[in-house]
């Protein structure tokens, strides 16, 4: 079946998510951003739903949630807990299967940081790939938004994706709409900064954000509802022709489980619980 909607209802619901997209923004004080900084890392299994319904594994990563400054987001500094901190500070450390079989893997090690009244941000992250036969390739990528200023009033993400084996340099700009952005670092932690009224119905609303996999930077519409035993699930459509994604998150807005298409399935665990699996399978955890 073929339904039509009526171009100015859609132009008008598509301003009413980004307006509630602006009004969540707004509720997203530092006080709440702080409130999230100094717990214990969290860990998370990636695997992928196959032929017969086995699990196959794609990877894990570690994410920590910490109050730092501008210059922790380099990667090239130690971080400085002593400094006052000026923003949110998500670490994310993981490791990649690319061939289990020759035991070649990448991983990951990256810093994402943004200023408490969401006017600034900046991010770098290193993807070394290792292992097997080949050689050790390494990929980074480096953002930066700067505030406002009086001879720079509209906001712009510079971001740089550099290839160290073959020297090449890769530089892109975006201007960043006022008001409907939301982070890298805000992005990973958002269940948490979303409102969890028990009374409230789905709330439906929009952003703009950057998509490091694509280099672009696509409005997302999202739904936020309560579901069930307490938990809470958002279900994400990245871009206008992107299939959705659905998160799950516990009471407290963490995330817990994350599925994508093609059977991408993404769930927190223990250490010793990832241990195990990986054990049984021949896997090598770092």
């Amino acid at each position: 079946t073929i339904e039509l909607d009526d171009l100015e209802k859609l132009a008008a619901k598509r301003v009413d998510r980004l307006r509630s997209g602006n009004d969540l923004l707004q509720a997203m004080t530092p006080e709440k951003m702080k409130a999230l900084c100094g717990g214990e890392p969290r860990l998370f299994r990636v695997w992928q739903a196959v032929d017969g319904g086995q699990e196959k594994e794609i990877g894990y990563y570690r994410v920590t949630v910490l109050a730092g400054t501008l210059s922790d987001a380099s990667g090239e500094n130690p971080l400085k807990t002593t400094e006052n901190p000026t923003g949110l500070l998500v670490l994310v450390q993981g490791r990649t299967i690319i061939d289990p079989a020759t035991g070649r893997f990448s991983d990951m090690e990256a810093r994402f940081w943004s200023a408490w009244n969401h006017e600034s941000e900046a991010w770098t992250s290193r993807v070394t790939e290792r292992g097997g036969k080949l050689k050790e390739k390494s990929i980074a990528q480096t953002g930066l938004r700067s505030p406002r200023a009086t001879g720079n009033p509209r906001q712009v993400l510079t971001v740089i994706n550099a290839n160290a084996q073959s020297r090449t340099r890769d530089e892109k700009e975006w201007t960043v709409p006022s008001g409907i952005y939301v982070s890298q670092a805000e992005l990973l932690v958002l269940g948490e900064l979303l409102p969890r009224d028990e009374k409230q119905a789905a709330l439906n609303f929009a952003f703009y954000a950057f998509d490091p996999r694509s280099m672009s930077m696509p409005q997302r519409a999202e739904s936020w509802t309560r579901a069930a035993d307490g938990q809470w699930m958002l279900v994400t459509q990245p871009g206008i022709d992107e299939s959705a994604e659905l998160t799950w998150h516990d009471a407290n807005g963490r995330l817990i489980r994350r599925s994508e298409p093609g059977g991408f399935m993404t769930e927190i665990c223990l250490p010793r619980q990832l241990q195990q699996i990986w054990s049984e399978k021949g896997l090598q955890i770092r």
